[in-house]
């Protein structure tokens, strides 16, 4: 790999610096406003007329002969492309072949027939696994890069970590491992652009390499188990030629009773849960009722089971076991692992927000009323949800981990200063001895100022700031659970406003109570410094505090109060085997701790990293085992 200037390891983004947020939004306005009337798959369509779908249940061999394979090893790995430490971590465990041992404070639920479970796990924790080979197949579930998919982007965090991560090359092209990538919502914000690029092109990523046509993808396996990634868009839409290409693969190449591992880019089934009027669960059950358990609209003729449901966007590890009635007319029952993968190198979403139980997921289709077993519970969760409300305190400390915030509400106080001193709206009667109830008649006053007519005609500027910080903060609310936390965002909004007010009393008090022998400069220094300190700690706190309560009481705000730290441990990816019998085995792999010291050696082609210390990583929970039936 060549590079013409000395690589910078990314740090974890910080998604609270004010030009992140502003890009981030406004790639986010553009791309949702636009990316229906551009959808880039219906030219992916049109560059694949053959419906192509990849063939991994046979091996090709150098002289052009095809055998079985009788086995394959696959890996899967979500939300990548943040931090380089957390990324090339995971990159690098993913690139070699493991033995795993489960983690020492994993703890099966009681029950009188779990002896022989107990049994297991006691020699899990004790001995390990087997040795796990390294993936044939690389699925990378969505979000391959933060925080915008802009080419120098997609390069620094995500090609060179994980090209650095596996580049030793196979001894023969056809032993290499392939690469399959579907998008997430940031891969998104470009209109797909780079993301085919990188990933549709045939390319060489380390030891990997790209083979898809596609932003989804079908995917051949031994024993009749197919791997199918869907491309949702924005708005977890799935588009008619997308359909078309499923229908056609599932109609003309699948046997009847096929299974089917589905990897999506969204946990719908914990949306649909915690958000309300999310329609995203309940396009993903469409999509599964007609092309794949259902055929409700007779358009394939055949039926196939979901062995497993995969995703990422939570960048956490959870798993919920869905028991459904078989599509025939007896009592069989099939189960389907809805299992959130998230943790490829994105900061660390908390877990103790999850639902114990999925009961809103039967509200749509009476299909789903009358297949339902029981509701999904949730059986496990990494981190626990006991160290996820611990992390949660960090946000107390949130001016440490967002300098940039605290700089821009910093700014936002002198500008306030400013209006309020060109608009002489100053009165020297409020700076009395006490300093806090000088505060309090200067603050009313100036509210009063503030809503009196004659004040808003000649003076509208700090009104208008006013307002733009107060419906600021209310916006920022999340009201997806209900309505009446806009309640919520509108006392956490009157706060700032209210340290922001403080910030510019303590500038006029500095000014005007300091001693007369001090100079007018330094005591303008002292008092817009001052009002800057105060309003940039005062609404850094603040928002911590709101952060903090938010997702330890209301379990609310589930991006915004995971981010503001941006946790880089407690990572995770699935190593999956379907073995000779044609069993599909899932095992999830666990980082308590990546590596955060990396030896950088850089050359003319190549760049490798190396380190002293070895990342802390285990099995999450036993290895998940679907029979084959």
């Amino acid at each position: 790999m060549s590079s013409q200037k000395k690589y910078i390891q990314p740090k974890m983004v910080n998604w609270y610096q004010p030009s992140i947020l502003a890009s981030t939004a406004l790639r986010a306005l553009i791309s949702g406003t636009f990316a229906n009337y551009a959808d880039k798959r219906e030219l992916e369509a049109a560059l694949d007329p053959n419906n192509t779908f990849y063939d991994h249940s046979v091996k090709k061999k150098p002289d052009g002969k095809q055998t079985k394979n009788k086995e394959i090893w696959i890996d899967y790995i979500s939300d990548t492309g943040d931090g380089f430490n957390s990324t090339y971590t995971v990159a690098s465990l993913a690139a070699k072949n493991l033995s795993l041992k489960l983690q020492p404070d994993y703890e099966l639920k009681f029950d009188k027939k779990n002896k022989q479970k107990q049994k297991e796990v006691d020699t899990l924790k004790q001995e390990g696994t087997s040795e796990l080979q390294s993936g044939n197949l690389l699925i990378l579930g969505g979000d391959q890069v933060y925080p915008t998919p802009n080419g120098d982007e997609y390069k620094n965090r995500f090609k060179i970590p994980f090209s650095a991560a596996h580049n030793v090359p196979a001894t023969t092209e056809n032993e290499r491992p392939i690469m399959f990538a579907i998008p997430g919502n940031h891969d998104w914000y470009d209109g797909l652009t780079n993301f085919m690029k990188l990933f549709s092109q045939k390319r060489w990523i380390g030891n990997w390499i790209t083979e898809q046509k596609r932003s989804y993808f079908a995917i051949k396996l031994p024993h009749d188990y197919w791997l199918w990634g869907i491309d949702i868009q924005l708005n977890a839409d799935i588009d008619q030629q997308q359909k078309h290409y499923f229908e056609t693969i599932a109609k003309e190449n699948m046997p009847a009773g096929s299974k089917v591992i589905l990897c999506t880019a969204e946990p719908s089934w914990v949306y649909k849960q915690v958000k309300d009027n999310d329609e995203t669960y309940k396009r993903l059950k469409y999509f599964e009722q007609i092309y794949i358990t259902g055929d409700a609209y007779k358009k394939i003729g055949k039926k196939f089971k979901i062995a497993a449901t995969l995703t990422g966007d939570l960048h956490h590890y959870s798993r919920y076991s869905e028991e459904r009635l078989a599509h025939n007319n007896g009592d069989e029952t099939e189960f389907n692992h809805l299992i959130t993968a998230g943790g490829g190198g994105a900061f660390m979403h908390s877990t103790h927000m999850l639902p114990k139980s999925l009961d809103k997921i039967t509200e749509d289709y009476e299909f789903m009323r009358s297949k339902l077993q029981s509701f999904p519970k949730l059986e496990m969760a990494f981190p626990k949800k006991e160290t996820s409300r611990k992390l949660m305190f960090l946000n107390l400390i949130f001016p440490w981990f967002n300098k940039f915030f605290c700089f821009l509400m910093g700014s936002l106080a002198l500008l306030f200063v400013w209006n309020i001193t060109v608009s002489n709206h100053i009165d020297t009667s409020a700076f009395v001895p006490s300093f806090f109830s000088g505060f309090c008649s200067h603050s009313f006053n100036l509210f009063s100022s503030l809503l009196s007519f004659k004040y808003i005609i000649y003076h509208p500027m700090l009104l208008f700031m006013s307002a733009l910080v107060l419906a600021g903060f209310i916006l920022f609310t999340d009201i997806d659970r209900t309505k009446w936390f806009y309640l919520w965002g509108f006392i956490h909004g009157m706060l700032h406003l209210w340290a922001i007010f403080f910030s510019v009393y303590l500038a006029q008090y500095l000014y005007y109570c300091c001693g007369t022998n001090i100079d007018p400069t330094c005591k303008f220094l002292i008092s817009i410094t001052g009002s800057f300190f105060a309003s940039a700690l005062l609404n850094g706190f603040l928002m911590g505090i709101y952060l903090f309560i938010s997702g330890y009481f209301f379990s609310i705000h589930i991006n915004e109060a995971s981010s503001s730290f941006s946790y880089q441990h407690y990572k995770n990816f699935l190593r999956m085997h379907i073995d000779n019998n044609g069993d599909l085995t899932i095992y999830p792999v666990g980082i308590k701790r990546v590596v955060t010291k990396w030896t950088q050696n850089e050359t003319e082609r190549n760049i490798t990293f190396t380190s002293d210390n070895d990342p802390e990583y285990f099995l999450i929970e036993p290895p998940i085992i679907i029979k084959n039936s």
